[in-house]
């Protein structure tokens, strides 16, 4: 229904891209990409 689908949408914008004052107003998206970017080269042979 329109509602669900509408909630659906509010639930993703406040998990992936409103700025989070925890984050330092960052969105969790970017965490997550500057987490992976750390282990990747944690993971690459030197």
């Amino acid at each position: 229904t329109e509602v669900e689908f509408a909630t659906l949408n509010w639930v993703h914008w406040w998990n992936n891209e409103r700025l989070h004052e925890a984050l330092e107003y960052r969105t969790p998206a970017e965490i997550i990409d500057m987490y992976n970017q750390t282990r990747v080269s944690e993971l690459t042979p030197v």
